[in-house]
């Protein structure tokens, strides 16, 4: 399966952003980003979910690997609070060697499924995790804090 994306505003769109901020016809940049185009730098993925939050995306492939995209504001990619937008879809680290199933884009949070077999002899268990803004407490945490990089909802 194949990504292809496309906004009138050119964000989060998981390809190279070459047009800038400072070129001289707006109305070109919004043009060129309206006109849905093929996500090149994944090719070789087959997506099988993909997840569209306020600014961001999430994008699961058939063995289970999570990467991300867009505006990191409050650390909705799951790299870290603070890190840069990324204008192509990057690999979510704390999920390496892990299996994702199930994912979710909110406004500027992300949640994602994880099914960890680390443990030899006992079974897959399915834990839920969470990262991002969490202002109204919809990460599942105690604090009220944002959270840069995937945490496990103990609570379930």
């Amino acid at each position: 399966m194949s990504l292809w994306t496309w906004s009138p505003t050119n964000s989060s769109l998981g390809r190279p952003l070459h047009l800038t901020e400072e070129r001289a016809d707006p109305k070109t940049d919004e043009r060129e980003g309206a006109a849905p185009r093929l996500v090149k730098s994944m090719a070789p993925n087959s997506f099988v979910r993909l997840a569209c939050g306020g600014g961001h995306a999430l994008a699961l492939t058939g063995d289970g690997r999570l990467y991300a995209w867009g505006w990191n504001s409050y650390g909705q990619l799951g790299g870290g609070a603070g890190r840069d937008d990324a204008s192509r879809p990057q690999a979510v680290p704390a999920f390496t060697g892990l299996r994702c199933g199930c994912i979710a884009a909110g406004a500027a949070h992300s949640a994602a499924l994880v099914w960890d077999d680390r443990v030899a002899g006992v079974p897959p268990a399915v834990r839920c995790y969470t990262w991002g803004a969490h202002g109204a407490g919809q990460l599942g945490h105690p604090s009220a804090e944002a959270h840069g990089s995937p945490r496990e909802v103990d609570a379930l």
